[in-house]
Parts: C-alpha cells; sequence; structure tokens
C-alpha cells in the first residue's frame, strides 16, 4: 500500500470517528457521511491505479502517486 492510500485510509477512520459522535439526523452528520463517500472513492481508486499499474506499467505509479499527492491527497476533477 502507498503512502497516498494509507493518508485515505487514516482520512476516512477519521471522518468515522467524528460520524460516530455527530447527533442523528444532523447537518454534520450528513457532511460528514458525504465525505466519507467521497473519500472512500478516492480510495478505491487509488487502490485501482496501484494495481494496475503494478500488473502494466511499473514507471505508471510515479506519475500516479504524483497526481493524487497534488491537492491534499485528492486528484484533480
Amino acid at each position: 500500500m502507498t503512502s497516498d492510500s494509507e493518508a485515505g485510509l487514516e482520512r476516512i477512520v477519521h471522518l468515522e470517528e467524528q460520524l460516530a459522535r455527530a447527533p442523528k439526523n444532523s447537518n454534520r452528520r450528513r457532511t460528514l457521511a458525504r465525505a466519507i463517500r467521497v473519500e472512500s472513492a478516492l480510495y478505491r481508486k487509488s487502490l485501482d491505479i496501484a494495481q494496475a499499474s503494478e500488473q502494466f506499467d511499473p514507471k505508471a505509479e510515479r506519475r500516479v502517486t504524483r497526481h493524487v499527492s497534488q491537492r491534499d491527497g485528492r486528484p484533480k476533477s
């Protein structure tokens, strides 16, 4: 697992901890749930890209890692 993937997983865990403490039916809870969905999608994408780059192009991992690590670990849209 790359450091970007590990950081993404840590962000998800942190958001989950905040979600557990948030009041039910609150705006904060909905915001956290949305953030978890976004972070989870980015995490899965980073794992898919890392796996594909290992299989098909070992040099691609370096390009992907640089792209994903921009802007607080979130790839540009």
